[in-house]
């Protein structure tokens, strides 16, 4: 072989090498191309545990005996002196009837008295003892109605406490008239308190009289811990009330605290994070990744898996006859949407 043609043979395995190189860089690019434009996913495995179930609700505290307060009917209120949660004592003022009004009502029934005695006396007149009779009884409820509003007149045409405690509810308004009904509630404040809280069916099946809870007051600044519920009762369909007896502290009637307990379920079960479940429908199905051999080698790929949830809390969820086991790699992110069969990247 002349010196020609070595240097030619040489020229050409210098190309070949060049060339296998550069299909070699080529592969390395196609190979880190094709997996960034893969998606991303980030997998967890399904562990047996308990679930952690946290529960809050907003209540407030309440006393075990309140006491209706009664207006004089029928007269117009020129004033209300008391507002929800004030404390009052005996004697206290609570509102401010209209005095022109009152004076006016006063002198009316005062004329309508007259009115009936000499009514009356036409009738003894007659003889007509059975309606003479009659306009006795109307002479004697107007004449106490009469006492009674030129009573009120007298003592400055105002409604006074007869009683210690919080005002709990104010049911009458300034320009309205009185009628029947309580015109304001009373808390007694030598009784005991209570905290009242409502919660769903789902948590009344968790919480039990006797169970410890905490609970907190204005803002976070006055926290009582340990609390024992008194009672969980049904209020209506859906709706159950916690009750709470409570030792004296800073809390007052009318004050809005939140309850919170973390509450551990006495079975374990096989979970796996909330994230992780999918819903299309009334099927709830999670993503497992799985290997298989691809033209670059180990590939992962996506396999869809329905599940049955049948507990859950704010972070798991309880799976039942699923078929996964603490092997299997379930997703709990992804940066693109994902699909059966479809090939991923790992984190």
């Amino acid at each position: 072989m002349d010196e020609k043609q070595i240097t030619l043979k040489t020229k050409a395995l210098k190309y070949f090498l060049r060339f296998l190189a550069v299909m070699l860089v080529l592969t390395f690019a196609s190979r880190a191309i094709y997996a960034y434009q893969l998606p991303r996913v980030l997998v967890t495995s399904m562990k047996h545990t308990t679930l952690n179930y946290q529960i809050k609700s907003n209540g407030t505290v309440q006393t075990t005996n309140e006491l209706p307060l009664y207006a004089v009917p029928e007269l117009r209120i020129a004033e209300v002196c008391v507002k929800n949660g004030d404390t009052v004592a005996e004697g206290d003022v609570l509102l401010k009837y209209d005095t022109a009004y009152l004076e006016d009502y006063i002198a009316k029934l005062s004329r309508q008295i007259e009115t009936l005695t000499l009514t009356r006396s036409d009738y003894y007149t007659a003889q007509a003892w059975n309606s003479a009779k009659i306009l006795t009884f109307q002479i004697e409820d107007e004449q106490k109605k009469l006492e009674t509003y030129q009573k009120v007149l007298d003592d400055g045409a105002v409604m006074t406490s007869t009683a210690n405690g919080m005002i709990c509810s104010v049911n009458v308004t300034a320009g309205n008239f009185t009628g029947e009904t309580a015109g304001f509630l009373i808390a007694d404040l030598s009784q005991d308190l209570y905290y009242t809280a409502e919660i769903t069916e789902e948590e009344s099946e968790l919480l039990f009289a006797g169970d410890l809870v905490n609970l907190s007051f204005r803002g976070g600044s006055i926290l009582l811990s340990d609390c024992e519920i008194q009672s969980v009762n049904k209020v209506s369909d859906g709706v159950y009330m916690v009750e709470i007896p409570l030792a004296p502290s800073e809390v007052t009637i009318g004050e809005i605290g939140q309850m919170s307990v973390k509450v551990m379920s006495d079975e374990r079960y096989d979970c796996i994070p909330l994230e992780a479940v999918h819903e299309n429908g009334d099927q709830r199905y999670v993503y497992l990744v799985e290997e298989s051999e691809g033209f670059l080698g180990t590939e992962y790929h996506i396999s869809v898996r329905n599940v049955v949830v049948t507990e859950q809390n704010d972070s798991y969820a309880a799976v039942q006859d699923s078929g996964l086991t603490s092997e299997d790699k379930i997703v709990i992110y992804t940066n693109k949407e994902l699909y059966e069969g479809q090939v991923v990247r790992m984190n």
